[in-house]
């Protein structure tokens, strides 16, 4: 839709999408599914690497191959020569996560987002700031790090929180939100 419209896309405000493309493995990107390029007002792009996945768990579990796949190969992208650090971003897309799970993320995303460095971005984990919820998706993180490379510390953690992105979507049941707002608009795209 945002190609379409020539507007921003999830995890790329305030930009301009001019190129979606899809199952990029081959090409060399390790979130593969899609891959959104984007125009910043300065006129630099902006890449944002997806996977998608119907139903999302955030934990370390040694069963939970989605998030642990996503994890590594985010920071994959993220380590790769020519990612562009705190312009590009990579992420997921599901349609099912835990709420607490989802607004936590978020919220861990934000922070290091919004924090001058490491230090600070500790500091929010500290008893009274954080929650248990914010403290078990740190240490899972923490955990997928470390075993895609044990020289991983605190510094590899900020930097993936910092540019990554969790976009949910609601359009595979009947009440489904997305469908509604999102039919008009596009119906009016397509008429130009």
């Amino acid at each position: 839709m945002a190609l379409l419209a020539e507007e921003t896309a999830p995890g790329l405000p305030d930009m301009t999408v001019f190129g979606v493309a899809v199952q990029q493995a081959p090409a060399g990107r390790p979130l593969d599914d899609m891959v959104v390029s984007a125009w910043a007002a300065d006129g630099a792009e902006a890449k944002l690497d997806l996977q998608v996945k119907r139903t999302l768990t955030l934990s370390a579990a040694a069963s939970n191959q989605d998030f642990r796949s996503i994890v590594v190969h985010a920071w994959h992208t993220i380590a790769a020569p020519g990612f562009q650090a705190d312009r590009d971003r990579v992420g997921a897309v599901t349609g099912q996560i835990a709420s607490d799970s989802r607004r936590a993320l978020e919220g861990i995303c934000e922070w290091a987002r919004n924090t001058s460095g490491l230090a600070l971005f500790l500091q929010h984990f500290d008893p009274g700031v954080a929650n248990d919820s914010h403290r078990a998706i740190r240490d899972a993180v923490r955990t997928l790090l470390a075993e895609a490379d044990p020289a991983l510390g605190d510094d590899a953690l900020f930097k993936f929180f910092r540019h990554f992105v969790l976009v949910t979507f609601d359009f595979l049941h009947e009440g489904a939100a997305t469908p509604a707002s999102q039919v008009p608009l596009l119906r009016a795209i397509l008429a130009d």
